[in-house]
């Protein structure tokens, strides 16, 4: 069941956001591991991980992308959480507990957040109904999939919030804006999260030739 309390809009430009981080983009590449950092990846690589994983998890990983929300936000979203196209993080499951979040995403995910059981109030609900789902379950399938993939130790839950962050910012989606769906404080704490591709590099300082 989905929530239909009234939310005012947390972005001015709604559809604006929403076609950036609803939209595929085939140019964004693997990366090696840097400093422990999860990699991030493309979208064909996105979907091979999608089809090994239960339909639950699946659902929950897509969450974490479309919004580029952490694993703790993502797995705590209660049913009231959904309001038509918009998944809101409460400010209280955040990081830092510093402000609540309102994403739009495609109705597709929705559709699919729909289909799974609605066993207690959270989306992801734990055992029987009790509570929600707990991070080492995800992650134990999130891992699962990605040994068979090739990809044991160098793709994260964590990276799914990674590579949102750096396709909006490849598709030139402004930091400030960047900031506002992500939750991060300052600019610093964003921009360790944005990968930057080679090619970017070689295209910048072409610029001075």
């Amino acid at each position: 069941m989905v929530g239909s309390m009234e939310l005012s809009p947390f972005f001015v430009a709604h559809d604006f956001i929403w076609c950036y981080a609803g939209s595929s983009f085939s140019g964004c590449s693997m990366k090696v591991d840097r400093n422990g950092a999860s990699i991030t990846i493309d979208e064909e690589t996105r979907l091979a991980i999608r089809k090994k994983l239960p339909f639950k998890f699946a659902v929950l990983f897509d969450v974490l992308f479309y919004t580029g929300c952490r694993i703790s936000e993502g797995i705590q979203i209660r049913w009231i959480d959904i309001v038509e196209n918009t998944i809101v993080l409460r400010k209280s499951n955040t990081k830092g507990k510093s402000s609540t979040r309102e994403i739009p995403v495609p109705k597709s995910l929705v559709d699919d957040i729909c289909k799974l059981p609605n066993e207690g109030a959270f989306v992801f609900s734990g055992r029987s109904g009790q509570g929600h789902i707990h991070r080492t379950t995800a992650t134990y399938h999130l891992s699962y999939a990605c040994e068979c993939l090739g990809l044991k130790n160098q793709f994260s839950s964590h990276g799914y919030r990674r590579t949102a962050l750096t396709r909006l910012h490849k598709n030139n989606v402004p930091l400030k804006v960047i900031m506002k769906i992500s939750g991060h404080s300052s600019l610093g704490a964003l921009q360790r999260y944005i990968d930057v591709d080679d090619s970017e590099i070689v295209a910048a300082v072409q610029k001075l030739w």
